[in-house]
């Protein structure tokens, strides 16, 4: 009788130890498909956020060479200041001359020239980082050297540089197409909106800003703005157009 009692408790704690063991398995399986589901593990779907690939205003400040946060602000303008530079002045809109100027030093341009104080502290951390990365700033066949040739001026209602943030520059003995051409006009269609700027008459686009590419201007509105005009190719128009 004793016997046959062992017996049966032994088998009882053999059952019970075999159903600990497949309860334990089955509770790990759930949780690996849960976590799985959830997005962690080996092989998870990148989520959204890892699939955006425009760059963020940290990745723009690193590629600088040069310490530039002293120009920070004036590239980058941020609360009530950051939408204050969208102005659109074209054939069907008039503006309104700036009144808040500075002049550029003479080591930036030849004549005199004038810029809104933030169009113009960003344009000097632009040409600084230039300088700093080495861009080859003479035209090999002007033999000039990149320049600024023109900024505010009031005697247009519907020319943009009544705003004081539209710039002229090139390395041509007047402005012309061929300044596409060169190095620094490369550097500048890729980098200027680092700085805040964009090419205000980019190729391709006469039938939506009504004026031909113009490789020497380029047009202030400040980073955040023009990180998505650069990245989404479009105009101030089109741009514009499509905030509001």
């Amino acid at each position: 009788m004793k016997k046959r009692t062992k017996r049966i408790v032994r088998s009882s704690l053999v059952a019970f130890a075999v159903f600990l063991v497949v309860t334990a398995v089955c509770a790990a399986v759930f949780v690996a498909i849960s976590l799985k589901s959830a997005g962690f593990g080996v092989g998870a779907p990148a989520t959204e956020a890892e699939s955006v690939p425009v760059e963020s205003e940290t990745e723009a400040r690193s590629e600088y060479l040069i310490d530039l946060s002293d120009y920070e602000k004036y590239i980058n303008p941020t609360g009530s200041r950051r939408d204050a530079f969208l102005a659109l002045v074209n054939a069907e809109n008039a503006g309104k001359a700036e009144k808040e100027l500075v002049a550029l030093g003479p080591e930036r341009s030849k004549s005199d020239v004038t810029l809104h104080p933030y169009a113009a502290m960003a344009l000097e951390a632009m040409l600084m980082e230039m300088e700093a990365e080495n861009v080859r700033l003479i035209n090999p066949d002007t033999r000039l050297t990149l320049s600024v040739t023109a900024g505010f001026r009031d005697s247009d209602v519907h020319d943009e540089h009544i705003t004081g943030l539209s710039v002229d520059m090139h390395s041509c003995a007047v402005s012309d197409i061929s300044f596409k051409n060169t190095e620094a006009y490369g550097w500048l269609s890729e980098n200027c909106w680092k700085f805040g700027f964009i090419v205000r008459y980019p190729e391709g686009k006469s039938a939506v800003t009504g004026v031909s590419f113009r490789p020497w201007q380029f047009r202030y509105v400040g980073r955040f703005h023009a990180k998505e005009i650069h990245f989404n190719n479009l105009t101030l128009e089109e741009y514009l157009k499509g905030t509001k």
